[in-house]
């Protein structure tokens, strides 16, 4: 595994680093990178900070060059490097939304319809209640205690399943 700090230049300057794995993690401006591989094939691409490339077969060497002089920082390896600075995680909710759903005693019944955006869903139950899928039945369902709470990471339909009838509480949290 090669983590390298290099200048580079507008003349192409070679680099003997082996890899499948290529990922520019530090640059000012673009390169231009040439791969030679064992078989002396050849592959040209041009890179911006945090680009990579994953190659088919190992490269034996790579010839890198811009036209801004700059200092970079580059990934070449066999193995691949993973950057979870680099991912997105939402931490929050862009609204809330509240809602009760109607449960006839012993009868299966949709309480959150589907939602693409849903990130999450609470379900506030008063008394005994079975949360599951379409296919609900009081032998698959996750029983939730009367007073008890289930959340749910889902953007699925989820279905109640209730020996009385009753209006479950309903938080859903939407981006």
């Amino acid at each position: 595994m090669s983590l390298l700090k290099i200048k580079v230049s507008q003349f192409g300057k070679p680099y003997a680093v082996t890899g499948r794995f290529f990922k520019l993690v530090n640059a000012a401006d673009t390169v231009e990178i040439r791969f030679i591989y064992h078989d002396d094939s050849e592959l040209v691409t041009e890179l911006y900070q945090g680009l990579g490339i994953e190659h088919p077969k190992e490269f034996k060497s790579f010839f890198i060059s811009s036209d801004t002089d700059q200092e970079v920082i580059l990934f070449a390896s066999t193995a691949k490097l993973t950057d979870d600075r680099l991912e997105t995680s939402l931490t929050g909710a862009a609204s809330l939304d509240s809602s009760t759903a109607d449960l006839v005693a012993n009868v299966v019944s949709e309480i959150v319809p589907a939602r693409l955006g849903r990130r999450s869903v609470l379900i506030a139950c008063d008394n005994v209640t079975y949360i599951g899928g379409a296919n609900l039945d009081g032998t698959n369902g996750i029983k939730v205690d009367a007073g008890d709470s289930i959340e749910l990471n889902t953007q699925a339909a989820i279905y109640g399943l209730s020996p009385v009838t009753y209006s479950p509480r309903i938080l859903e949290e939407i981006n």
